[in-house]
């Protein structure tokens, strides 16, 4: 069964604008190649896209978005109940931290599939710590 990782926005846009970490590029090469399962939410495909329009043309956002849906080892996840319903309880039980809604839906998820999350947020990662949630951070 391969490792499971749940992406959050920064990993993501770093990883479509080539410019991801030396740390995280074992990891998005068994994505690429379906031997780790990337994990990730709907709401962060939305994020990276506003991100990605910061510095790129619609078009060429569009593109990279596609190629993220195309990489073998990606699994959109959808927002189901379950994500929904423990994505709100972290968001109220982590408020102090200042999460998004789309930040608790990775730990939700991480929860649920059992994934160690991939993040550039500092708090995200303390969240992740008191839920025992494995976290690869980096701080860019």
């Amino acid at each position: 069964m391969p490792k499971k990782c749940s992406l959050d926005t920064g990993f993501i846009t770093l990883y479509l604008t080539g410019e991801l970490p030396e740390k995280w590029t074992r990891v998005a090469n068994g994505i690429s190649k379906g031997r780790t399962t990337g994990l990730v939410p709907e709401g962060v495909v939305s994020e990276t896209y506003y991100q990605l329009l910061k510095d790129h043309r619609k078009e060429e956002v569009e593109r990279m978005i596609m190629k993220l849906k195309g990489i073998q080892g990606i699994r959109l996840v959808e927002i189901n109940n379950r994500i929904a319903i423990l994505s709100g309880y972290y968001h109220f039980r982590f408020r102090e931290f200042g999460l998004s809604l789309v930040d608790c839906s990775l730990l939700a998820i991480g929860h649920m599939e059992k994934a160690e999350i991939y993040t550039t947020d500092g708090n995200l990662k303390l969240a992740a710590k008191k839920l025992n949630i494995p976290c690869n951070h980096i701080v860019i």
